[in-house]
């Protein structure tokens, strides 16, 4: 399992002891004399903040919390002291986008009861850990009518905007053998989020995605906006580099940034001419394919990659997309993956505690 700091808190960044902390974007505690200057610098800011919490206090409107845990949302490398817990990390009360959200999908759970645990994951990562939250975008599970109403009212009760849509049939490749990949056949059904037209922009996040830093940057980026309505990151990181080149290079189908709308959505069902193996990732790639009328847009190769390694986690890679569940506990990647779900367990267990107390 992972390391833990001073207070206690199971630490989900993961960095082997022979990276120097203090110039990486995603570690551990720095140095004593970075963490002193620091801190030094911090004081008008915490003596600002001080004396407004007391006049939030008067006014009843302090949020839940203590002191310690403001002061480390405002300095990551404050170091609380070891009676802070997960359930004292701040809610911060920002303005809410209504126009741009996150999305995964979850669909028959009985064939992959892990997934679900990914979902919660990801819904937990997104929308509570302060280290890689976005709070003020929806988090929307996009479900299908084989998954339980219960799971579907616990993902709600965590956060989640659940959307039931009915199964996307009829596609091609539904009548044909296909392996292995009969058991993904309801995965046109992800196709739904190109209808999701209440949100301008949707950011797609297969469920077995762990972050390791938010994604709130990747909103404000010029690719963000896709001119054919879809933007993402290739599976070739060289070619992922070099947008203007219309060589055909395909984009991972578990992640993507896209702009809904009823014409798209349309005009996808309507694809034929494509291998099906691969199913909704494979109509995709042909409708957005770089030789077409409608090629993607290219978001720089630092926001996702696909079958990570030790060395992405290291260089701070925003989405890792694998099946960390088949690793060691002592791989990095592994240990990284366990350590990020006993932050979330901690997390919702502080939080039952609390609202019984």
């Amino acid at each position: 399992m992972g390391r833990e700091s001073e207070g206690g808190v199971p630490l989900s960044p993961y960095k082997p002891a022979s990276i120097d902390l203090t110039t990486t974007p995603y570690g551990g505690s720095p140095s004593l004399k970075f963490r002193t200057c620091l801190r030094a610098a911090s004081l008008p800011l915490i003596f600002a903040l001080t004396s407004m919490l007391v006049v939030l206090t008067t006014l009843s409107l302090q949020p839940p919390g203590t002191l310690n845990t403001i002061l480390a949302f405002l300095n990551p490398f404050y170091q609380p002291s070891s009676s802070s817990s997960i359930s004292d990390w701040p809610t911060v009360h920002l303005q809410q986008s209504t126009t741009e959200a996150y999305a995964t999908f979850l669909s028959d759970i009985g064939l992959d009861p892990i997934y679900l645990l990914q979902t919660r994951l990801l819904l937990f990562q997104i929308k509570h850990d302060r280290l890689t939250a976005d709070p003020m975008r929806d988090f929307v599970v996009l479900t299908t009518p084989n998954v339980p109403v219960e799971i579907e009212d616990q993902l709600r009760e965590e956060g989640a905007v659940v959307i039931r849509r009915p199964f996307v049939l009829g596609m091609p490749g539904e009548a044909a053998d296909l392996g292995d990949n009969i058991r993904w056949k309801d995965q046109y059904s992800k196709l739904n989020i190109f209808n999701l037209t209440q949100y301008e922009r949707i950011l797609y996040l297969d469920s077995d995605t762990i972050l390791t830093r938010s994604l709130e940057g990747i909103w404000t980026e010029e690719a963000a906006w896709p001119k054919y309505g879809l933007a993402s990151v290739g599976v070739d990181e060289e070619v992922a580099q070099r947008p203007g080149k219309l060589d055909g290079s395909e984009f991972n189908g578990g992640f993507w940034l896209a702009r809904p709308s009823e014409d798209l959505f349309t005009a996808l069902l309507k694809q034929e001419d494509y291998d099906p193996f691969y199913l909704e990732q494979a109509l995709l790639n042909h409708y957005f394919s770089w030789t077409g009328d409608a090629p993607w847009t290219a978001l720089k190769p630092e926001w996702n990659t696909i079958h990570p390694t030790e060395h992405d986690l290291v260089e701070g890679v925003a989405t890792l997309h694998g099946h960390f569940w088949e690793l060691d506990a002592d791989d990095q990647l592994g240990d990284f993956w366990l350590t990020t779900i006993g932050r979330m367990e901690r997390y919702w267990m502080e939080k039952e505690t609390h609202s019984r107390g």
